[in-house]
This record gives C-alpha cells, structure tokens and sequence, in this order.
C-alpha cells in the first residue's frame, strides 16, 4: 500500500460513506470504488486527496443536516401549535354542538307540548260543536220547525 492511498475494510467503509455494508460491496463490484484484498479480506482503497475532501464534505452534510434538524424542529413546533389550536377549536365547536342539541331538545319539549294543548282544545271545540248541534236538534224538536237546510255551495268548494 503506498504513502497516497489509505485502505480500510468494508465496515469502516460503510460506515465512512454512510452506507451498508452490502451497498460498498456493490461499488466494488461495479467499479466505483477501488479495493485490494489483505490477508484474504476485503479492503477498500482511498486516495488522501479523495479522503480530504470527503471529511469536508462530511462536515458540510452535518452542517446541513443540522439546519435540516433546525427546519424540522421548527417545521415540528409549529406543527403541535397549529394541532394544539386545531383541539382547542374542535372543543369549542363540540361545546356549541351540545348547546344547540340541549336547545333543539328543549324546542321539541315546547313543540310536544303545544300539540298536546292544541289536541285538547280542538276536542273540546268538537265535543262543544256536537253539544250545541244536539241542543239546536232538540230545539227545532221542541218547537217543530223545519230542520234546516244545507246552504247551497258553489261549484268550485267541490274540491275544499
């Protein structure tokens, strides 16, 4: 091995590149990267110049990754407020929802009850008209006048 190259076997690699172990086979295999077997195992070659710029473009991809931490944290709070204010909002609208059902149960109560009140009345308006029938009736039995006559309706009642 000489002064310009570095080797290291396939898990150092992989965990240098970031990738699997399988993934460095791969590049082996292909090409990309460069190998030579020690002792019977594996081990990937790299040029100092390409292992220089590797660790500066390391640094830079943890730098990003970083501020990509910052957004996502950032990205995240905001998440929770918005999913904070969201329940907030969906508690009020829960609280509406249960008054107007309590007004809309308290509205049929009234409503039940004002039929009933109707009901009786119309029955009692019944019982008293059939009441002041039979007097008329026994009236004009009394008095034996004709009974009187139905009043002439006109054509177009036919249908009411």
């Amino acid at each position: 091995m000489d002064t310009e190259q570095s080797a290291m076997n396939i898990s150092q690699a992989a965990a240098y590149f970031k990738i699997t172990e399988d993934a460095v086979r791969k590049r082996i295999k292909r090409g990309a990267l460069q190998s030579k077997t020690i002792d019977g195992r594996i081990h990937v070659l790299l040029d100092k110049q390409e292992d220089m710029s590797n660790t500066n473009q390391t640094a830079v991809q943890d730098t990003s990754k970083t501020a990509e931490d910052n957004v996502s944290n950032a990205e995240l709070l905001r998440l929770h407020e918005e999913l904070a204010k969201a329940r907030e909002e969906a508690a009020v609208a829960k609280a509406e929802i249960n008054r107007l059902d309590a007004h809309v149960a308290d509205l049929r109560r009234q409503l039940d009850a004002r039929t009933e009140e109707m009901r009786q009345e119309r029955d009692n308006h019944e019982s008293q008209l059939q009441r002041r029938d039979s007097l008329l009736l026994d009236l004009q039995k009394r008095l034996a006048l004709p009974a009187p006559e139905e009043p002439k309706r006109h054509w177009w009642k036919f249908w009411q």
